[in-house]
């Protein structure tokens, strides 16, 4: 197998010999905010190449997605070369900083990471939750009513942000 980063030849192995060294190989990782929509995609014109047959791999690679799509851990912009990632906060916008910054600041970096409005929505919720955390349940509701209402326009932002970033980060 040959990977396209070096650090997965050494890593992953297959054990059953059923790829060739040469044969070029492509990692998905689940914590791709990208990752469910390829795979769908995949199935998609397997599918059709098989003539609307289903097959085992494309079974298996429909189960793949749910267990992705249930993962509960934030998805990030493809990992594909080891460019480092930039991300821009200011911290708790239009609102005070207190000892819930680093809820702010995780937010923001989440915002830039979504790419829908349920992620969105559980970008949202996890801000809520990390300031009850902190001890403010009702600072936590303000925040997130605030989000819900005026975070919008920041993610449309991030969004365009993040298309940029992702495509930088294939080149």
């Amino acid at each position: 197998m040959n990977f396209g980063r070096e650090d997965y030849n050494k890593r992953i192995i297959d054990q059953h010999n059923r790829i060739p060294n040469e044969e070029p190989v492509f990692l998905i990782r689940g914590q791709d905010s990208l990752a469910i929509k390829v795979m769908g995609y995949w199935v998609k014109q397997a599918t059709k190449q098989n003539g609307g047959k289903p097959t085992e791999a494309i079974a298996s690679v429909k189960r793949h997605i749910n267990v992705m799509r249930a993962w509960k851990y934030r998805k990030l912009l493809p990992d594909v070369m080891d460019v480092k990632r930039v991300s821009v906060s200011d911290g708790c916008t239009m609102f005070p900083d207190g000892d819930w910054s680093e809820c702010c600041i995780t937010h923001d970096r989440d915002y830039e990471n979504i790419i829908n409005s349920d992620d969105r929505k559980k970008a949202d919720l996890q801000l809520m939750a990390c300031v009850v955390k902190k001890g403010h349940p009702f600072v936590a509701l303000i925040m997130y009513i605030g989000v819900r209402i005026g975070g919008r326009f920041s993610w449309f932002r991030s969004k365009k942000r993040g298309a940029r970033n992702a495509i930088c980060r294939t080149l």
